[in-house]
């Protein structure tokens, strides 16, 4: 983690929860001035570079997308892209790490590589700096509803973007009754946390098999068409609750929008795993049923009848 973080002034930079996790690791952020493009041009360069050495050499490339009017079917990207997102997470680490990091930089007079070596041996590795990804740093990082807390439930848990979520520990508590503070797993709708009794509580949702690695978009689009159809038949306020999501889960499987969505989520899970460094180990494991392979037929056991005539 590094000593100071700057950051232009968008509205995701002022949030609490930015300014939390800066101050847990005890991390200084700057911000750049306003109407002040220049203070950032080491980090733009850097994307230019990316972009002009590596992008736009990609076949499905967007460049002839800025003169609409000389873009043909033939060489429409939309149709020309066959990069997948692992796939392309790898050659940009690949270019990353061991093409742009060995190429000679023309302020440095040496490569990015030498230069890091130099500065680790006149500062070290700096290890009181290293940051695992604990369950803490992932509580630090997950996000919260649009009012911070939930109302605690004795039987049920908490109820957060309509899922109810439980721990063993909330029977016993001392919050039941009173409103908590709750995060969410953005990327992992079956996964929450409850601040109760003066620690965060794992939570798991009722209906785990059912929203088990979905993301939070993709469950935004689930409940949206849900209210949709509800309205329809004349519902002018909709409850969403477990159950009855559960059942229209089923009829929206095959819709392609959330499909869509679904693809997309499961190309950046590998990517996600790979930053953690594994999966999460506390989900319940998911018996796999192996089905029973059918019997060979003999066809010299059938009985033979006489012919017809």
């Amino acid at each position: 983690m590094p000593q100071e973080c700057f950051v232009d002034r968008g509205p995701e930079f002022g949030s609490v929860y930015f300014e939390t996790l800066l101050t847990r690791f005890f991390i200084t952020k700057k911000e750049r001035p306003a109407r002040q493009p220049r203070m950032g041009s080491v980090i733009e360069r850097l994307f230019g570079t990316v972009t002009t050495q590596l992008l736009h050499q990609l076949l499905g490339n967007t460049q002839a997308t800025k003169k609409s009017r000389l873009l043909t079917r033939e060489v429409d990207p939309k149709r020309l892209a066959v990069w997948t997102l692992p796939r392309f997470s790898a050659r940009l680490c690949q270019y990353v790490y061991e093409v742009y990091d060995q190429m000679e930089h023309p302020a440095l007079f040496m490569s990015p590589r030498e230069a890091f070596a130099q500065g680790m041996k006149l500062a070290g590795m700096r290890t009181h700096c290293l940051t695992h990804y604990t369950e803490e740093f992932l509580q630090l990082t997950c996000p919260t509803t649009r009012t911070g807390c939930a109302k605690l439930d004795r039987r049920h848990g908490v109820i957060i973007n309509g899922l109810h979520y439980h721990h063993p520990l909330m029977n016993e508590s001392e919050d039941v009754g009173k409103c908590v503070p709750v995060r969410y797993e953005p990327f992992n709708m079956a996964r929450a946390y409850a601040f109760v009794d003066g620690q965060w509580l794992p939570c798991t949702a009722d209906i785990f098999l059912l929203v088990e690695g979905r993301s939070e978009r993709e469950w935004e689009l689930i409940v949206d068409e849900m209210r949709g159809q509800q309205r329809q038949h004349g519902k002018n306020r909709v409850t969403v609750n477990g159950p009855l999501l559960a059942q229209f889960l089923e009829e929206v499987a095959t819709e392609e929008q959330l499909l869509l969505q679904r693809q997309r989520d499961l190309e950046g899970q590998s990517i996600r795993e790979a930053i953690e460094g594994s999966a999460q180990k506390d989900s319940p494991a998911i018996p796999v049923v192996q089905e029973e392979e059918d019997d060979e037929l003999d066809l010299t056991t059938l009985p033979q009848y006489e012919e017809y005539r």
